[in-house]
C-alpha cells in the first residue's frame, strides 16, 4: 500500500474514535474512504490466494475531501412533510466533484447534521428521514 492508503486508514480510525456524529453519517464517510483505500492499493493478496477486495453496499457515500459546515434554520412544510434548509446553496460546478456541505440544524430541542448528499435539488428533506441524522 502507498502512503495515501495508510493515511486513509488512520482517518477512518480517527473518525470512529473521536467524532460523535450519527452512525449513518460515519458510515457514509467510511464507504467513501473504503472506495479510496481500495483504489489506492497496489497489490492485494492473502493466505487464501485472494487477489481482490469485496465490494460494499451501494448506500450513501459522503464526500470526504472538503466539507463545509453551516449552521442553518429550516422551514417545515407540513403539507409535503418536508424540511427546507433556509440557506441551502448548490456548490459551484468546478468544486461539485470534491466538496460538500453539512447543515447543522436544531429542531424541537434536538441537533442534527444534514449532509448535502441527502437533500433534493431544492434543499429539501422528508421529515421522516431526519431522525437518523440526530447528533447524540
Amino acid at each position: 500500500m502507498n502512503i495515501t492508503c495508510l493515511e486513509l486508514i488512520y482517518t477512518v480510525i480517527l473518525l470512529v474514535i473521536e467524532e460523535n456524529y450519527p452512525f449513518i453519517y460515519l458510515e457514509g464517510l467510511m464507504r467513501t474512504s473504503y472506495d479510496d483505500i481500495t483504489d489506492s492499493l497496489e497489490l492485494i493478496s492473502d493466505d487464501f490466494g485472494s487477489e481482490s477486495i469485496l465490494n460494499i453496499s451501494s448506500s450513501i457515500r459522503l464526500k470526504r475531501k472538503l466539507r463545509y459546515k453551516i449552521e442553518s434554520d429550516v422551514i417545515l412544510d407540513s403539507e409535503k412533510n418536508e424540511l427546507n434548509i433556509i440557506n441551502y446553496s448548490k456548490p459551484n460546478e468546478w468544486e461539485k466533484e470534491y466538496t460538500s456541505t453539512d447543515y447543522y440544524i436544531s429542531l424541537n430541542g434536538k441537533n442534527y447534521i444534514i449532509p448535502d448528499e441527502i437533500l433534493d435539488k431544492d434543499g429539501n428533506l422528508s421529515f421522516y428521514d431526519i431522525a437518523e441524522w440526530e447528533i447524540l
